[in-house]
């Protein structure tokens, strides 16, 4: 049985680690299980030790396995949640020592333990309501090393507290609160700079997605209004030509020659569907659409659009990893739909029970097995990565971890593909 004095202790600490693993996981758009959540807080809470060496190695064992196994986050994704638990679990004692050594310094210490806590409570709640996040750092490749550069940062500041905690003991009690105070502002004051760095730079590399969607939708629209300037220049002589040849009396090359026009003409009708449907709804969509039908008019695949979706609202992804998960099952489609005898891709958009559904269809001749194409490296044509559907699987499993139902299923038959995503 433990003692009154011990069980008070124990209890602010679950609480403390449940609100920490709640605020990191919600940062990082990953799924809070509560209940798992809550049954790890209290391992962590009961294996309590006066030894802060041991109770940091406790830290770093039960984060790792909380993060990969209970959170199922990528080992990167791991490293840098625990670096920014770590990171933020000093600035919270940071800020209760400026609060208590520098303006209530009588108070007993239980009441520190409980403002800690209610600062993660409050930290939670912010984070929750504004819907921040940094999940945008965790796909770079510096990742790891600020991550690194994060840990042992904090645990300099944490070695330094426990040094001037040890220190001060031998000053009497105003040299004791002012060292401690003045200590805990400097620290308070470089983690808050480096906090606003990592604002910073994920925002930064939001801005740098978005701006990668808007340069290829730019290309998309210089590269079609140079096809509508060739077209109108052409449109003349197309003209000519059939006037001759209606004044030759040669009816069968006619027939011939309006059959080959059939791919423009079938390109415009589809970029009039896009940009009705698109255009004002997904313009990253509509740029990713509208040069896979600039594309199909210049190659041997029949490319059609049908987007019957009146509704638009995306409740698990962003518009721009919609549009890099379709993008990548467009350029799976037309790499399969080139190597196949009909040579066909049909995209479908519409909605599905308050979601958006999306179905990439492309032309095949022989049975595909689909069972692992969605693992990393896994292609069925010569020559390709077989890292565009490996991607889109990704970018689900993570909107899945987040708590958002995110679904994307493959089927082949003899002649056809389907990839299926509903977001």
């Amino acid at each position: 049985m433990f003692e009154s004095d011990r069980i008070i202790p124990v209890v602010i600490n679950l609480v403390q680690i449940f609100l920490q693993f709640s605020i990191i996981t919600r940062l990082l758009k990953s799924r809070v299980h509560w209940g798992k959540t809550l049954a790890a807080a209290a391992v962590i809470a009961l294996l309590y030790f006066e030894s802060p060496f041991a109770m940091i190695g406790i830290f770093f064992g039960a984060t790792a396995i909380y993060y990969i196994l209970i959170a199922k986050m990528r080992i990167r994704s791991a490293i840098f949640a625990i670096a920014v638990q770590l990171f933020l679990s000093i600035f919270n004692s940071n800020v209760v020592e400026i609060i208590y050594h520098g303006l209530l310094p009588t108070i007993h210490p239980i009441f520190m333990h409980i403002t800690s806590t209610f600062i993660f409570a409050i930290a939670l709640i912010v984070v929750c309501y504004f819907k921040f996040d940094i999940a945008n750092l965790t796909r770079k490749k510096a990742t790891l090393g600020f991550s690194a550069f994060m840990i042992i940062l904090a645990l300099i500041f944490w070695s330094n507290q426990l040094y001037y905690m040890y220190l001060t003991h031998l000053c009497d009690g105003a040299t004791y609160r002012s060292t401690i105070l003045f200590n805990a502002l400097w620290k308070l004051l470089m983690q808050s700079a480096i906090i606003y760095i990592v604002i910073m730079l994920d925002k930064l590399a939001t801005q740098i997605e978005h701006y990668e969607f808007h340069k290829s939708y730019t290309d998309t629209l210089e590269e079609s209004l140079d096809n509508l300037r060739m077209f109108k220049h052409g449109y003349r002589n197309m003209v000519n030509t059939l006037l001759g040849l209606c004044e030759l009396k040669q009816i069968d090359k006619i027939e011939g020659y309006l059959r080959r026009r059939t791919n423009d003409i079938r390109h415009d009708i589809n970029i009039g569907r896009i940009n009705n449907r698109l255009k004002d709804n997904m313009p990253y969509l509509y740029g990713i659409v509208l040069a896979k039908a600039i594309f199909s008019a210049s190659s041997k695949v029949r490319f059609t659009v049908e987007v019957t979706a009146k509704a638009f609202e995306l409740k698990s992804v962003s518009e721009e990893e919609l549009s890099r998960m379709v993008g990548n099952l467009l350029n799976n489609a037309f790499d399969a739909a080139l190597q196949s005898d009909k040579k066909s891709v049909k995209l479908k958009i519409r909605n599905n029970e308050g979601r958006i559904k999306i179905e990439v269809i492309n032309s095949i001749d022989a049975l595909v097995d689909t069972a692992k194409l969605t693992k990393k490296g896994v292609s069925t044509k010569e020559g390709h990565s077989g890292y565009g559907l490996y991607e889109v699987q990704m970018i689900v499993d993570r909107a899945n971890k987040a708590g958002v139902k995110t679904e994307f299923n493959l089927h082949s038959s003899d002649i056809t593909f389907i990839a299926e995503l509903i977001v």
